[in-house]
């Protein structure tokens, strides 16, 4: 009806001192929730919540998160074992990929302990050992994800953290996108790469909001850089090529960089990856869309509670397709 319909391009002027309020109730099928109470639609404005696919068995995600983030518990105890053996760079990527995913999830009063005693080492001496050489941006947005992300942490100084934010501005490329280290962003004709792009703004976005003293610099630029140059990438379709993963980059980038739910770019993206979900055969591809349509708020379809289900079951002894699927 004209009442749901109306609220998608009034939801791109609101005024920026109510976005905030505006973003923390919206979703992709409501980028208003308010306007609600004073239009009449024809339609529903709820959003009705995902019936479960004919034939499959019903599966506690609960435990399946649990399983597999134990899964991930071990493979960051064998790379403990390492410390001393191995270069620390050598060691950090899989550390921190493993606790990332962690964290994200809504952990036990065990795992929680353990992460939380993993966390204070890192705040102390985290930046200090990664900025000791030149350092990948993906550790620097990990390490920043791990130590201000996720469940709800008590509040730590973190040494160095300015240095570290510095370190994964510097990774920015020309195009807006984000590099793999500083050096490869300095060249003039680098031009990102998606994925990274989609995590150092995950990890600019958490920064400004638990931490935005953390930074001298104008973090909102970044980030409208960002989006600009993820928004250049994406078809007439709503895809970034076709691909899934691509396409749920995307998604991810631009709701960490503030793009609201109204905005034609996150709707295309949406609604590509809904219809491509049913017939995704890749695991982790389907774990990352996933993940992406959780951030951009369209839970209500049907296909994300199916794909759910499809990952809970999975089983791997691949720690990278476990971390993917927890996260």
């Amino acid at each position: 009806g004209f009442g749901e319909w109306m609220q998608w391009p009034a939801a791109l002027v609101v005024p920026p001192r109510l976005d905030a309020t505006v973003r923390a109730k919206s979703d992709s099928t409501r980028p208003i929730p308010q306007l609600s109470r004073l239009v009449t639609s024809s339609a529903p404005v709820e959003a009705r919540p995902a019936e479960p696919a004919r034939g499959a068995r019903e599966i506690a995600l609960g435990p399946a998160i649990e399983r597999s983030s134990t899964q991930l518990l071990r493979e960051l105890e064998s790379i403990a074992m390492q410390f001393g053996e191995v270069p620390d760079a050598a060691i950090a990527g899989p550390a921190l990929s493993c606790m990332r995913a962690i964290v994200a999830t809504q952990m036990s009063i065990g795992m929680a302990a353990r992460m939380s005693l993993g966390r204070r080492r890192l705040a102390v001496e985290g930046f200090k050992r990664l900025l000791s050489t030149e350092p990948a941006c993906v550790h620097v947005a990990e390490l920043l994800l791990v130590l201000l992300g996720g469940a709800g942490w008590e509040e730590l100084p973190v040494a160095s953290l300015p240095e570290g934010v510095r370190a994964l501005l510097d990774c920015q490329a020309h195009s807006g996108g984000f590099a793999g280290s500083r050096e490869v962003a300095a060249a003039v004709a680098s031009a990102g790469e998606l994925e990274l792009t989609a995590l150092a703004t995950r990890a600019i976005d958490v920064v400004a909001r638990r931490r935005p003293d953390a930074s001298d610099a104008d973090l909102e630029p970044v980030l409208e850089r960002a989006a600009e140059w993820v928004v250049s990438l994406q078809g007439d379709d709503g895809s970034v090529g076709g691909d899934v993963s691509r396409t749920a980059w995307a998604l991810e980038a631009l709701m960490a960089s503030r793009i609201h739910a109204g905005d034609p770019a996150v709707r295309r993206a949406v609604r590509w990856l809904v219809e491509a979900l049913p017939t995704s055969e890749d695991p982790v591809a389907k774990a990352r869309a996933l993940r992406a349509l959780v951030a951009a708020g369209a839970t209500a379809h049907r296909a994300i509670g199916d794909a759910a289900r499809q990952l809970a079951i999975i089983e791997s002894d691949d720690w990278r397709t476990i971390r993917e699927i927890v996260e």
